[in-house]
């Protein structure tokens, strides 16, 4: 502008020069100073052209000085727009300048990932915002500085610092553009990762330690798609069937199971695949590489709900050994069966066998104890008689504990007197009991039906067993026989009939061991008291075999009470009345 102003002031000046040297006359002319004149003018028309070329120029320069300003106004205006949009955005955002790296904006955002207030990071150096392990803050700004310089975007992952000094992984994208206000700027966009980050990380230590398990596992882990598609077998799987992992990899599970068993997987699998973290097990045969079977025990859970597998995940183990143990067992259970049978009829028959000579053992010390004896003879006659006692009772008991081992008892169902049933057994034991000064007494309350209906040969079994062993183990004192009823359903009552002694009782450790066969309290008891152990085993077999119970409470040195539970039914007085009519 100060030269336009020069200019036109030299030009004024010889305007007036000019004025001047018209008002001369023509002869003025004549003279040599005349030619100055002609050369001002000449001069006054080269500076006019300069003039309005000069204008021209000037008016041009402020036609793209207003455009200018009116671009900058409007960019001005669309970045207050962008920054309005930048302070929403739920992402962090900055602007930095590309040549010094100079912080120019960042959105509230950015600001409160990073812990700084508003306003605060604006004139900054970007690197304060970088932590890297390696590398420095400012080699890692100027590393990606250049890297958008040269490609114009970068996307990456970074270690980040806030003001606090805490560090946390970010993931940013960056891209450099040209700004009318700012010039060359970089616009990055970043996220907060570290939770990402470490949710990654435990998965891929998961990742590791399923794979080190399922590598070292003896068992096999797979997973199947919901179509029966093998996604994935473990390590032990191609050891066990003899497959490489590609011919494994992507067969349907069904057409490796035995054909007899597809049918079971295919329920099981419908059923796990039904219920969301269900857990079925199932064993199947599976066939190996050599065509041969593996027996293969499963236990399959539906996983479809987890992203990582959805399908199931089944652990399977061989059985193999354990299905040959089964079938060994199963074929040693039914020789020991078919052992014990025909042991059962061994007894059972020489039982018999020898039953017949010892009664007439017995009937001919009957009859010679009809003569004329001295008394040494009836002592041994005497001997005679109850030795034979003794073996045929033994004999007795051998051939019911083999008629029960080999199921051959047959149970009656037939109307009896319980009143008349237990005094019965009672009248026979009189005499032993008197003999050791011991009373017996006999408890049957009044509410007790007295015809029911059961095997009362069988009860009077239980109960002279019992009543035996009562007088046998019994010094001092009396003996209880009683009878109550525990339960009654409709006709059907459970008839409960105990033994009460006052004898030398049990100690606790030996009430378990008194109920095996051939076994007493102690060792000593057999020589003291005699007995072959079979007669509670006995009992206890029998009634079990009518549905009840036996058990026994004792206390050493006091007495013990053996007690038996039966059910029986009630017989009714029609009943009745129809068996007396019958029986004239």
């Amino acid at each position: 502008m100060s030269n336009h102003r020069g200019t036109t002031d030299h030009i004024g000046t010889l305007r007036q020069r000019v004025e001047s040297e018209m008002l001369r006359t023509p002869s003025d002319y004549a003279d040599p100073v005349a030619s100055d004149s002609h050369k001002l003018l000449l001069e006054l028309q080269a500076h006019q052209s300069e003039l309005e070329a000069q204008n021209k120029v000037l008016n041009e320069t402020i036609i793209n000085l207003n455009l200018q300003i009116d671009e900058l106004k409007s960019a001005r205006a669309e970045f207050g727009l962008q920054s309005d949009i930048m302070n929403i955005m739920l992402e962090g955002v900055i602007l930095v300048q590309a040549e010094t790296g100079t912080i120019l904006f960042a959105n509230p955002r950015f600001e409160r990932i990073f812990g700084y207030d508003s306003g605060e990071l604006a004139g900054k150096d970007v690197s304060i915002l970088n932590a890297p392990d390696n590398n420095s803050a400012e080699e890692v700004r100027n590393s990606i500085i250049g890297a958008l310089i040269e490609t114009g975007e970068w996307r990456g992952e970074i270690i980040n610092i806030r003001k606090d000094g805490t560090r946390f992984w970010g993931s940013a994208s960056a891209v450099i553009l040209d700004s009318p206000i700012f010039g060359r700027t970089i616009v990055s966009v970043q996220a907060d990762i570290t939770e990402r980050k470490q949710t990654k990380e435990t998965l891929i230590k998961s990742e590791e330690l399923f794979r080190s398990i399922a590598n070292l596992s003896p068992d096999i882990i797979s997973i199947i798609s919901p179509d029966g598609t093998l996604l994935y077998n473990s390590p032990a799987a191609l050891t066990l069937h003899g497959y490489t992992n590609e011919e494994m990899q992507g067969l349907n599970t069904l057409e490796l199971i035995h054909p007899d068993d597809r049918a079971i997987i295919v329920s099981a699998l419908n059923d796990v695949f039904a219920t969301p973290a269900k857990t079925n097990t199932v064993q199947y045969r599976y066939r190996n590489k050599d065509n041969s079977y593996t027996w293969m025990e499963c236990s399959a859970s539906n996983q479809i709900s987890s992203p990582a597998i959805n399908g199931l995940v089944a652990i399977s183990r061989s059985i193999e050994e354990r299905k040959q143990m089964e079938e060994e067992l199963r074929q040693a259970k039914i020789a020991a069966d078919s052992a014990n049978l025909a042991k059962s009829e061994f007894l059972a028959n020489m039982s018999h066998e020898i039953r017949t000579p010892m009664n007439s053992i017995f009937l001919n010390v009957q009859l010679l104890q009809t003569t004329d004896l001295n008394g040494e003879q009836v002592e041994s006659l005497d001997a005679i008689s109850e030795s034979s006692k003794d073996l045929l009772s033994l004999i007795d008991d051998i051939l019911d504990l083999s008629k029960i081992e080999a199921g051959a008892i047959e149970l009656e169902q037939q109307e009896f007197r319980i009143r008349q049933c237990i005094e019965d057994v009672v009248r026979t034991q009189v005499s032993q009991a008197q003999r050791k000064g011991l009373r017996i007494k006999v408890e049957i309350p009044d509410e007790i039906p007295d015809i029911l209906i059961g095997d009362q040969l069988r009860i009077k079994q239980v109960i002279l067993n019992f009543l035996g062993n009562a007088i046998k183990f019994t010094h001092v004192g009396g003996i209880t026989v009683s009878v109550m009823i525990t339960e009654r359903i409709d006709s059907a009552v459970f008839v409960c009939i105990s033994v009460k002694d006052t004898g030398i009782g049990i100690a606790p450790d030996a009430i378990k061991k008194i109920f095996e066969p051939f076994q007493q309290a102690d060792t000593s008891t057999t020589r003291k008291f005699g007995g072959t152990g079979l007669g509670l085993t006995i009992c206890i077999r029998l009634t079990e075999l009518m549905g009840g119970k036996v058990w026994v409470e004792s206390t050493e040195g006091e007495g013990s009470t053996f007690s038996a539970v039966v059910p029986l039914t009630i017989n009714t007085p029609q009943d009745v009345t129809e068996n007396q009519q019958r029986g004239r």
